[in-house]
């Protein structure tokens, strides 16, 4: 019998919708700043080079979290304007319509509440800033569902290094093979769990229909998780 007694999921597009949250919220904020949505495409794909840039230097420690949270925009705004107002303007309004444009998953909500009234123990495991995802948790009313949040800030290191989830092992007291991990990313969630000895489920957020050798199953959607599940844990 596989029998986790911890299960994780990841947050941002696995049980949040974060791709719709932040296309909108940039679509609204650029209307709102500059009047208009001509450009809008060319800036959003500006805005995302930029993002996965400045991540990826975070994830590898060589800049902060606000040279990416603020630098973003300094560097995809800072094209279009050099105002600094107008630059720090879109800065705040983004992230008021980002926290507006949230919202969970189709089933994700039944998906954590099948898992705790299985009698596992539930938590999250994320990479994101720390003061969103909290916040992101208390929206959706799950607080009182996850037992534990590990949050890569607070860790100190970010998904995929085995660090994060030695980190959230030193919470639930149980070791690497007493954990599954659920998420949207083959590198970053999958990999990272399977190599520090934990399982691991892939939701294919994407829709692209991809696999995942590592994983215990994959899922296209939330309402093939209960049956899946079951069956993994009763064999």
């Amino acid at each position: 019998m596989i029998k986790p007694f911890f299960v994780f999921f990841d947050l941002d597009n696995t049980l949040i919708d974060h791709t719709h949250a932040e296309t909108a919220a940039l679509h609204s904020t650029y209307l709102d700043i500059f009047g208009s949505a001509d450009g809008f495409d060319e800036f959003r794909l500006a805005y995302h080079t930029i993002n996965l840039r400045l991540w990826d230097a975070y994830s590898h420690s060589r800049i902060s979290k606000d040279d990416v949270k603020f630098g973003r925009f300094d560097e995809s705004v800072g094209q279009l304007t050099s105002d600094k107002v107008v630059i720090d303007n879109f800065t705040a309004l983004y992230y008021e319509n980002y926290a507006r444009f949230w919202k969970a998953i189709p089933g994700a909500d039944d998906a954590i509440k099948f898992v705790k009234n299985a009698g596992f123990r539930v938590g999250v495991l994320s990479n994101g800033f720390i003061e969103l995802q909290y916040l992101k948790i208390e929206k959706m009313g799950w607080t009182d569902l996850f037992e534990t949040i590990v949050l890569s800030e607070e860790a100190g290191v970010q998904k995929p290094y085995r660090g994060i989830f030695r980190f959230a092992e030193e919470k639930t007291g149980l070791p690497p093979d007493n954990h599954l991990y659920i998420g949207d990313s083959i590198e970053t969630d999958i990999k990272g769990a399977v190599s520090a000895g934990w399982k691991s489920v892939f939701f294919d957020f994407s829709g692209k229909s991809r696999q995942s050798d590592l994983a215990e199953f994959s899922l296209n959607s939330w309402s093939e998780f209960p049956d899946k599940f079951s069956r993994l844990i009763s064999f």
